[in-house]
């Protein structure tokens, strides 16, 4: 497979998995349930702000820079803990969720889409580098990627996600974990099916 439809197709996932993933993450997570609230949902908006602080170096990796050596290791190293941190996030959501009733269909839907699309942007990942024998080189190189629509899309989704970054830790503040009257004015107002 051609390298340049490779990196536009794991381009084009990381797009779609960050529109799902803002979705999840701020509709639901931040907004529909508030998450940073509640001492028993806390340890699992931690773990999305952990994994907020990824993703931009996620997307740096895949989409702004080629990466050889041990830098693709230490690379890939990144993408599995994230994964891991990702399947861990869904173990922990049946305790953290039992306040809301247990996990919705729309939820359960949007997180399996996501690991399904992290799986196979790691695995066109590994093929690329294979492909281009990053793998096999003895010292380490980064160089830039020059294709623009691979570019384009990296550059647009990094302001965002370090935006969603500093919210997730500001929402992590002591001030947050009690009920403001200001924040009655932002209730979750929309009905989406599959959604409690």
């Amino acid at each position: 497979m051609n390298n340049s439809i490779l990196l536009n197709s794991i381009a084009i996932l990381v797009a779609i998995y960050a529109v799902l993933g803002f979705s999840d993450a701020i509709l639901l997570h931040l907004w529909k349930y508030q998450l940073y609230k509640n001492k028993d949902t806390r340890k699992e908006h931690l773990l999305h702000s952990i994994r907020a602080v990824i993703f931009p170096i996620v997307v740096l990796g895949l989409l702004v820079f080629h990466l050889e050596g041990f830098y693709l290791y230490g690379f890939l190293f990144i993408l599995i803990f994230d994964l891991g941190f990702q399947i861990w996030d869904m173990w922990i959501e049946k305790e953290a969720r039992m306040r809301f009733g247990g996990l919705s269909s729309l939820e359960y839907t949007i997180h399996g889409f996501l690991i399904f699309i992290h799986s196979a942007f790691l695995v066109l990942y590994v093929i690329k580098s294979f492909h281009r024998d990053h793998f096999f080189r003895i010292d380490g190189n980064i160089f830039l990627n020059e294709n623009s629509l691979v570019t384009m899309i990296a550059w647009n989704l990094i302001p965002g996600a370090c935006l969603i970054i500093v919210l997730h830790f500001v929402l992590l503040l002591p001030y947050f974990s009690k009920d403001h009257d200001w924040e009655k004015k932002f209730l979750f107002k929309i009905h989406i099916p599959g959604l409690n």
